[in-house]
């Protein structure tokens, strides 16, 4: 992971951003000491500083000092059997080299106790874990891993630990040459550059979103170590050497510098004992200069322009992006200010009903209203971003921002969003669920927020009382100034560290910097004499030759493993009961902590309406004015009732069959027991009493998703997603209809009806009035099917006669349509799709069923043992891209991708050797063992409440029963490696039906076209 993970993190966790803002007024200094009556733990070589209790987290937190390395521990006791380990240090960067980033991937390349290359995937291919990565964000790197088996948690600590603390990378240079980057000369002779983080950070760079954040903080933090990039940007890291790298992890990587983390069940005196004995005891105290230094106050604002690139040709009208960026003082202590500045975001500019937001878009500056509050560093940044705008409108941009500011400072925000906004924060942090990361691991990223600045580490932890100080504060009678408008006019507009970024594009950037560097390569290669030249071919073959051997079996063997005895054999089962209603309802019984997950399903006929205007539909209820609320109200509503409501269409596979899928309208509600009928009756006014008759509002939805879903094909997509679905679709029904709803045909008629939107609005807004009159039907009680997720007792005490009454309200029958809808033709189009990128996301997908293959848990194996092995090996590690994977589903479908990937042609023919890779496969019976515990545990990922109701749902929706899943555990259990053998006809087959589709750039598509039928170029 690179710093990117950190933004990433706060995108997704803008979810929970808001989870973890509240700030508990007591410094680490001087803690209170709230002892719990359970006896304190004790060790002789670790100093117990101080207990707590987090009652918002049903923890007991312990802060631990080791006496003889000076490492500090916390350690956040409770009774989550999913334990989560993290070491992290403070690794602030002088540069732009991406040296921190680096040496995250470079650690984890053979240690001391491991010395085999990768021990990193050597646990991936064998352990139970629920979470194993590295992270390295703007001024430190954390080393994290979760696991629910006690044994299994003591091996991932034993390795991650020995990775940190004593790495082969000071001794190894080729371990730099592999994860940073290297010289190459290619087939024509020239001098080039490969690496993985190298070649990661070329795609982050091709992102104008990535580059506009850069610039942000570039600019913002010009006397800060801020100011660098400690991602690495491509243009530096190459200036990397292997001293400076040495150096580097001399300094850092020392217990002193570290801030250890411990969470779950566990042991603690066992922890603290292996800890201390085991790694720890090796070390002295010393002092590391480490501190992160604030950014002096600016003597006025600052104005910066820069440029991004798009391809050559490319219309630049209305690409341009205009920000606003406010610097905050450190101020670690105070808990009001981070979380209120996390609610302004949301306040301002996130709510539907934001002030700032509406105010902004009605002035028709852009297309869309971002604002973000980066808390996870030293000194905070409030930015304000709009998307889709141009150059000419920064006066105008500026403008209406300080006029809207001032205005909202002086004369009130809307006590209603403002009383939604913290309803809406508070159901979030009672709730507390983080789809695909542990709980615990949520927990550390948000106490080093202060505590790696020597700040209290359970400040982020402890809500309560900032949650009641807002409502109080929101109760005050007017002329009250309320605290948010208190932050604007202190934090914002009288702000002098403040700074205005453009980023503006410009056609043909990507080529002038790609004859820049090769200009400069020939340069350095000019300069360099024969025997130098030769040296670096030698360097590059010693890189080769080290990827390609084996490692020492005696080496492998020295991980610590599992046994096919520490696995569970018996398929988790989620109970569930149903209930025969005139709409049938399903209650998942598991505990909710008082919190009811609803979802609403109506069945309709696929293909029957045109699946792009259904799939808009779908999208957009809830974003217009209803028969009782303007959007905005509506917007507040939901905020103050329910922990959000959102509707969508849900495509499900039917088990067994190919051409065939099920297609239904979702709507999901999650709310309060006490706030549940004030819920159902607010989907209900959504679902049936939805106006379209704004074509203006409806226009600048239409611009809003078609430039969102613009900035995501510049990346293909979430893991070479819009890939993915288009190589498949070429054959697969179920993925023709993606993409349809989602995929690049989606785009297509968001464009298009961008461009002709005069001429269309009033066609389109009648057709979504009629999907939305209650007397078309789209909602009866005869297609419909409810999922509720809450405690059995619950169920029978109230909610399931809260729903019965409900679904009363919707018509009986669904109206009747005998016209026979039409299919479109499937065809094989092997599309090049152009994007200004530096890098590639290369997809070849098969119908295996064609093949003569059906579905196994087998297939489940070979996944780890191809995305662990043959592709890890030949695509990343040799090839120098950052990942690729395998995978194969239900419906008939297997995909193979890599993710951005410097080769095309290079990575096809790696595809193509998969069919003599497994005819020839051996793998030991330890190595077998492995590849199937790694399996289970990828099937055993922890689920929350939530989940486990989407689970059944998915089940019964698709026909699948617990002894399918069962059936697919024994399946995995028994793989020899004559069966995973056997899959070789599998890949050999669907790589001659060679469906292709590549994301990248023009040159690299352009080198290797003749493996497509067509070019397209879907960002004009």
């Amino acid at each position: 992971m690179n710093s990117t993970m950190k933004r990433i993190l706060l995108f997704l966790s803008l979810t929970f951003a808001l989870i973890f803002a509240a700030r508990f007024l007591c410094a680490q200094t001087n803690p209170t000491k709230t002892m719990t009556e359970k006896k304190a733990p004790q060790h002789p070589n670790w100093k117990l500083q101080w207990t707590q209790t987090v009652d918002e987290i049903k923890s007991t937190a312990y802060m631990f000092q080791h006496e003889k390395s000076g490492a500090p521990l916390l350690y956040l006791a409770n009774e989550d059997d999913n334990k989560v380990f993290c070491i992290a240090f403070r690794t602030p960067p002088t540069d732009s080299s991406g040296i921190a980033h680096i040496m995250e991937h470079s650690a984890l390349c053979g240690s001391e106790r491991f010395p085999s290359k990768e021990p990193f995937v050597d646990l991936l291919k064998g352990s139970l874990q629920t979470f194993l990565n590295a992270f390295t964000s703007d001024d430190r790197t954390m080393y994290p891993v979760a696991s629910r088996n006690d044994k299994d948690f003591q091996n991932l600590m034993t390795v991650y630990l020995d990775a940190v603390f004593f790495p082969n990378v000071k001794k190894i240079p080729e371990i730099l040459m592999q994860e940073g980057w290297h010289y190459e000369v290619d087939a024509e002779g020239n001098l080039t550059y490969n690496g993985i983080v190298y070649n990661e950070m070329k795609g982050v760079y091709s992102s104008p979103q990535s580059v506009l954040y850069r610039t942000i903080q570039k600019s913002m933090y010009p006397g800060s170590t801020y100011a660098n990039d400690s991602g690495g940007n491509p243009d530096d890291i190459p200036r990397l050497t292997q001293e400076k790298f040495a150096a580097f992890h001399d300094k850092f990587y020392h217990p002193s510098n570290s801030l250890i983390y411990l969470y779950g069940n566990g042991s603690i005196e066992k922890h603290l004992d292996f800890l201390d004995k085991e790694f720890l005891s090796r070390f002295r105290k010393q002092t590391v200069d480490a501190a992160t230094k604030p950014q002096p106050e600016f003597a006025g604002p600052i104005d910066i322009t820069a440029e991004y690139a798009v391809d050559e040709g490319t219309a630049t009208a209305g690409k341009t992006f205009l920000s606003m960026n406010y610097l905050l003082p450190t101020d670690l202590d105070n808990a009001e200010r981070s979380y209120g500045m996390d609610l302004l975001t949301y306040i301002l500019v996130d709510s539907e009903a934001g002030q700032l937001r509406r105010a902004l878009l009605d002035a028709g500056i852009g297309l869309d209203v971002d604002a973000s509050f980066d808390s996870s560093i030293l000194q905070p940044c409030f930015s304000i971003v709009v998307q889709e705008s141009d150059p000419d409108k920064k006066e105008k941009f500026l403008e209406v921002l300080n006029t809207t500011l001032k205005k909202l400072a002086d004369g009130g925000l809307d006590r209603k969003i403002v009383e939604g906004a913290i309803s809406r924060t508070e159901f979030t942090l009672r709730e507390f669920q983080v789809s695909g990361y542990p709980k615990g691991l949520v927990l550390n990223m948000n106490v080093l927020e202060t505590w790696a600045y020597g700040g209290d580490p359970l400040k982020h932890l402890r809500f309560e009382p900032v949650l009641q100080k807002f409502y109080a504060d929101l109760n005050h009678a007017k002329p009250h100034k309320l605290y948010f408008e208190t932050l604007i006019q202190k934090y914002l507009l009288d702000n002098p560290s403040r700074g205005f970024v453009m980023l503006k594009p410009k056609p043909g950037l990507e080529k002038e910097n790609a004859d820049k560097l090769a200009a400069k390569l020939a340069e350095i290669k000019a300069k360099l004499s024969p025997e130098q030249l030769d040296t670096i071919k030698k360097q590059q073959q010693i890189l080769k030759d080290r990827q390609s051997s084996p490692d020492k079996p005696e080496d492998v063997a020295k991980i610590p493993q599992l046994a096919l005895s520490d696995v569970d054999k018996k398929a988790e089962e989620v109970p569930f009961a149903e209930t025969k209603s005139t709409v049938p309802i399903v209650n998942i019984d598991v505990d909710t902590n008082k919190i009811v997950y609803v979802t609403i399903l109506f069945e309709l006929t696929p293909w029957k309406e045109s699946p792009a205007m259904l799939s808009f539909f779908s999208d957009v209820l809830g974003r217009f004015d209803t028969e009782n609320y303007s959007y905005a109200d509506l917007n507040t509503e939901i905020d103050m009732h329910t922990g959000g409501i959102g509707t969508g269409l849900s495509v499900s596979p039917i088990e067994g069959e190919t051409d065939k899928f099920k297609l239904h309208f979702s709507v999901r509600v999650k709310t309060t027991l006490p706030k549940l009928e004030k819920g159902l009756e607010l989907v209900h006014e959504i679902l049936t009493k939805t106006k379209f008759a704004d074509t203006a509002r409806l226009k600048e939805i239409v611009q809003e998703y078609r430039a969102g879903m613009a900035q995501s094909l510049m990346s293909a997509g979430n893991r070479c997603s819009f890939p993915l679905v288009r190589s498949a679709s070429y054959f697969s029904p179920i993925n023709k209809y993606h993409e349809f709803t989602d995929g690049l045909e989606y785009y297509k008629f968001l464009v298009d009806l961008e461009k002709n939107f005069d001429a269309k609005s009033g066609e389109f807004a009648g057709t979504l009035q009629r999907f939305a009159d209650s007397h078309f039907s789209l909602f009866a009680q005869s297609n419909g099917q409810i999922f509720v997720t809450v405690p059995k007792e619950q169920f029978d005490k109230g909610v399931r006669a809260s729903l019965q009454k409900f679904a009363a309200k919707f018509p009986e029958e669904k109206q009747s349509d005998l016209t026979m809808p039409q299919i479109p033709k499937l065809e094989q189009l092997n599309e090049a799709v152009v994007i200004p990128s530096k890098v590639q996301y290369v997809v070849k997908t098969a119908d295996y069923r064609k093949s003569g293959f059906a579905y196994s848990g087998k297939m489940l194996v070979l996944t780890n043992v191809l995305r662990t092995g043959y592709l890890w090996n030949n695509v990343r590690v040799q090839g120098g891209a950052y990942g690729g994977g395998f995978s194969a589903g239900r419906s008939g479908v297997f995909s193979l991708w890599s993710y951005r990937d410097p080769h095309l042609k290079r990575t096809v023919d790696i595809y193509e050797g998969i069919a003599d890779y497994l005819e020839k496969l051996e793998l030991s019976e330890e190595e077998l063992t492995k590849a199937k515990i790694a399996t289970i545990g990828a099937l055993d990922k922890p689920l929350t409440p939530a989940e486990k109701g989407g689970r059944v749902a998915g089940m019964l929706l698709s026909g699948l029963t617990q002894a399918d899943i069962q059936k697919e555990r024994d399946e995995v259990l028994s793989t020899t490696v004559e069966d995973l053998r056997q899959f070789a006809p599998m890949f050999r087959d669907g790589m001659k039906q060679n469906n292709i589709c590549v994301f990248g750039s023009e040159a690299k598509l352009t080198e290797d076209k003749a493996l497509f039928k067509t070019t397209v170029r879907p960002i004009e």
